[in-house]
């Protein structure tokens, strides 16, 4: 699971490939769910430390 610290990343930062206001929208949708998911995770207890933190920038 991608880390909160890297999705707050993503949606804050300004990308060129989304200038296009559908696709920002999609990118945003991507990333929420991907934050409600986190957030249920955080929810049941369920949240394990990541292990290399920086498989989660890789992507």
């Amino acid at each position: 699971m991608l880390s909160r610290e890297y999705m707050i990343m993503k949606l804050l930062q300004w990308n060129p490939h989304w200038r296009s206001d559908t696709v920002e929208r999609w990118h945003y949708r991507q990333l929420y769910a991907v934050y409600r998911k986190e957030q249920a995770r955080v929810m049941k207890g369920l949240n394990k430390p990541v292990v290399n933190r920086q498989l989660a920038f890789k992507s």
